[in-house]
Parts: C-alpha cells; sequence; structure tokens
C-alpha cells in the first residue's frame, strides 16, 4: 500500500496524537501518545486518569 501525502509538510510520523498535560508556565508534566483513531476525549482521559493522585488539586480542565 503507498503512502498517502501528508497534509502537514514535514509531518514525519502518521497516525499518531499526542497530549500533553502542562503547567500555567508551559512546562510539560505528562505525555501521552495515542493513534488517530482515538478521540481527543479518550486521549485526555487515558493522560489524566493515572494523575489524578498526583495532581490533586487539579479540579477543571
Amino acid at each position: 500500500m503507498a503512502q498517502r501525502r501528508a497534509l502537514t509538510w514535514g509531518k514525519k510520523i502518521w497516525g499518531r496524537k499526542r497530549h500533553l498535560l502542562v503547567d500555567t508556565q508551559g512546562h510539560v508534566l505528562a505525555v501521552k501518545v495515542t493513534g488517530a483513531h482515538r478521540s481527543d476525549q479518550e486521549g485526555a482521559r487515558a493522560l489524566l486518569s493515572p494523575l489524578a493522585d498526583s495532581f490533586p488539586r487539579m479540579a477543571l480542565v
């Protein structure tokens, strides 16, 4: 199967979504990579669920 052309120039990895949790200053706290077939809501749940105990003050996302 031939690869299709990427819509974004310079894109090197196909079919991946990257979910980042950052603080108010932009420091990366956590990263989760999921397949592109997953919704953003599923990715956010996968990122945040294991971190609930690590960040108890986080109430609203």
